[in-house]
């Protein structure tokens, strides 16, 4: 899938880490399957922001206030479906590390 984050403090950002999951029925986060113990995860991290990568563009550039940027990112896919229920695909995100410029 692909996203876009965007900066909507007042300080650059370095780095930048998400975690994107897909969503419950209820827009809770789908993390784990359920089966088989301790379970299969079921969400992904993506580094749209990086200073130290080894990709070239902008992924290394600080992401400034105001600014956004796309990313892609692969999930992997949910086992925990009943029969013939359709499959989940909203998909919720969350920033787990941030690291502002100095």
């Amino acid at each position: 899938m692909t996203g876009e984050v965007r900066n909507g403090g007042g300080r650059a950002l370095d780095e930048l880490e998400i975690r994107v999951f897909y969503l419950e029925t209820d827009g809770s986060p789908h993390l784990n399957d359920a089966a088989p113990s301790p379970g299969r995860p079921t969400f992904s991290k993506a580094w749209p922001v990086l200073a130290n990568s080894a990709l070239e563009g902008d992924v290394v550039k600080p992401l400034a206030p105001g600014e956004s940027r796309t990313f892609a990112i692969d999930i992997p896919y949910s086992y925990d479906l009943e029969d013939g229920e359709k499959p989940r695909i909203e998909f919720g995100g969350a920033a787990t590390a941030l690291r502002f410029s100095k």
